[in-house]
């Protein structure tokens, strides 16, 4: 399935074909940012994560780890407040009322939840029109594409990151940053009361 944040979402069946999918994603998923923004922003916390201070255009991030999904969308929040599009793919742990409660708008979120045998063609689009692509463990770039895969990533300028639970990514070859979450603690709760308000986590860099 394939669906767009907008006031009122448009999705795309299973049943649809793979090719009119795939042409709907380039119908509306256009570039919105300008050639000399090389720099993705980040929130200030997470800026020292990074030796740019933020995300690198065309380059390719791993987060992993317990809190991985709720760091990567920690890596997004200022991206798509900025008007940036996010594309997900095979992340259908992602809570979207999660990413709202964080201020974080939805508008121009692309989600393709059930990766296809075109997963490479889905997502060529998406790095042609989009600025930030999350991947999560389901979708799967077959080796022999990996390279190429790759250099379409540097070539279109966007940016890809991998988010998976375990303690590294899929992915080797071509990986700018490792991202790996070591330790993670909700806080906000007192003696058995009170509402969890924050996470802690603390995150290595490789």
């Amino acid at each position: 399935m394939i669906e767009r944040m907008f006031d009122h979402s448009t999705e795309v069946n299973a049943g649809t074909p793979v090719s009119e999918a795939i042409k709907e994603i380039a119908d509306f998923v256009a570039p919105t940012s300008l050639a000399n923004e090389k720099i993705l922003p980040v929130d200030k916390e997470l800026a020292a994560l990074f030796p740019a201070k933020g995300i690198r255009r065309g380059s390719i991030v791993s987060v992993s780890g317990g809190a991985s999904v709720s760091l990567a969308i920690a890596l997004t929040a200022e991206i798509s407040r900025g008007g940036n599009w996010i594309g997900v793919v095979g992340l259908p742990s992602l809570g979207l009322s999660a990413v709202s409660e964080m201020g974080i708008p939805l508008q121009r979120w692309v989600f393709i939840d059930q990766p296809t045998v075109q997963i490479e063609e889905s997502i060529a689009v998406l790095a042609a029109g989009g600025d930030l692509i999350l991947l999560g463990e389901e979708t799967k770039i077959a080796p022999s594409q990996t390279r190429r895969f790759v250099a379409r990533i540097r070539a279109q300028g966007s940016s890809v990151i991998f988010v998976t639970d375990k303690n590294s990514s899929q992915l080797t070859f071509g990986l700018d940053l490792s991202l790996s979450v070591k330790s993670s603690k909700w806080l906000g709760l007192g003696m058995g009361h009170g509402r969890l308000s924050s996470r802690r986590v603390e995150v290595s860099v490789s």
